[in-house]
């Protein structure tokens, strides 16, 4: 499991910014609790913290790394301030653009992830929860799910009142991030113009994840957007459970959240090649070969193929300990021998 954190530069709000990273790419063994997961490449989940939050929220107090190794996520979590990812109209003030077409270009050019709309999901909690629905709505074409967790669905609130009265945003906060209150809804601003927009333009709008506790300030709002989901034939799950606006909630309900968005991890697997009855070793994709050493799929092919890298190790004593295995040049190697 790699992490880090790195700075770079973002022309959409002109200015450095911090992003956290999780990468599973030295998962083994007993850290593999469904091979499903793996039998898939590595999909890319942009993850969002909460108001007055960091980057580092879901890496230091949140559960990233486990849901990276558990479900073969390569994670990455932008430092957005309070911005509620919306664009504010303006050069520098642009979150959305940034979180939802900028930061998926650069990981893309920089870590080779986010490479299609079907392995690039986006999260969040409470503020981050709003901005996962916005994005993914806004984006839809980059974006083939979201969950949000405790979404801070307070756009109604502010369009009536311009302010946010069970919130530490004063009402210069609110006006300097949601604009002109009057102006909020069926704007790009608010998710549920986004969804029926896209709707009726055709487009393939995002599969929907969201939780909240029971005992959560926001869990009316939330009722609200789950009524409105279910109106309009959204693809959505709706889950809640005793429980606050706190990392506990969040935390348990991340991995529930992902259960549901990837359950069908089983079937990519099984749409991908896989070994054929009686075909050589040395005739097998490096996907099927793969399958033969990691799966239950052929347990006498499987023994074959370790058989073989043992054989490969004794005659290559200098291989020994390098945590290196080229299994194509180890089949093209032994098989010539048999």
């Amino acid at each position: 499991m790699a992490s880090g954190r790195m700075e770079f530069y973002s022309n959409s709000i002109m200015q450095h910014t911090n992003l956290s990273f999780v990468l599973p790419n030295d998962v083994f063994g007993p850290d593999i609790r469904d091979k499903r997961h793996y039998a898939r490449p590595t999909k890319s989940l942009i993850l969002l913290h909460g108001l007055m939050g960091t980057d580092t929220d879901w890496l230091y107090v949140g559960v990233a790394q486990e849901m990276a190794a558990r479900y073969n996520l390569a994670i990455f979590m932008p430092a957005a301030g309070n911005s509620f990812y919306l664009d504010r109209g303006y050069a520098g003030g642009n979150w959305a653009s940034f979180v939802g077409e900028e930061l998926p270009a650069y990981i893309r050019k920089t870590f080779g992830f986010c490479q299609s709309r079907e392995d690039t999901l986006v999260g969040g909690l409470s503020m981050g929860g709003f901005g996962a629905l916005h994005t993914a709505l806004r984006y839809p074409e980059i974006f083939s799910r979201c969950f949000a967790l405790s979404p801070a669905l307070c756009l109604h609130e502010v369009a009536e009142t311009g302010e946010r009265r069970s919130s530490p945003m004063s009402k210069g906060m609110v006006r300097d991030v949601f604009g002109d209150p009057g102006t909020l809804l069926g704007s790009e601003k608010d998710p549920e113009f986004l969804y029926r927009s896209g709707k009726a333009a055709g487009k393939a709008m995002p599969r929907i994840y969201m939780a909240i506790g029971t005992e959560d300030g926001l869990y009316g709002v939330n009722q609200d957007f789950r009524r409105f989901l279910a109106g309009q034939g959204a693809d959505f799950r709706y889950e809640e459970g005793p429980g606050a606006h706190t990392w506990s909630f969040w935390n348990a309900y991340i991995d529930r959240a992902l259960a549901w968005l990837l359950q069908d991890d089983g079937q990519e697997a099984a749409a991908e090649q896989e070994p054929e009855t009686g075909k050589k070793l040395s005739e097998m994709t490096e996907r099927e070969l793969f399958c033969v050493l990691t799966g239950d799929r052929d347990v006498l092919r499987q023994a074959r193929l370790q058989e073989m890298i043992l054989a490969y190790r004794k005659k290559h004593p200098e291989s020994v300990g390098t945590g290196v295995v080229d299994l194509t040049a180890i089949v093209a190697e032994m098989s010539a021998e048999e």
